[in-house]
């Protein structure tokens, strides 16, 4: 199993949250990590990192006070 470090980060890009953990693959310290976040209103995004290599990095879509979130114009029939 690797190390695996995640940051979750606060609406303003602030780190809020730092956790070690251990998996076996990229993809399930992913799945872990996602888990962790769970799309919190508190928590805007994090990534994973393996020996200082960026593995995987989601941002949410909530907006900041004062921010617009460009939306999809809708489809014309």
């Amino acid at each position: 199993m690797a190390p695996y470090r995640v940051h979750i980060f606060d609406h303003g890009g602030n780190v809020r949250y730092t956790a070690d953990f251990k998996a076996e693959h990229d993809e399930r310290a992913k799945s872990h990590a996602k888990l962790m976040w769970g799309g919190s209103s508190i928590g805007a995004g994090y990534e994973v990192w393996r020996d200082g290599r960026l593995v995987h990095s989601e941002r949410s879509q909530v907006a900041s006070p004062g921010q617009r979130i460009a939306r999809p114009a809708a489809a014309k029939k």
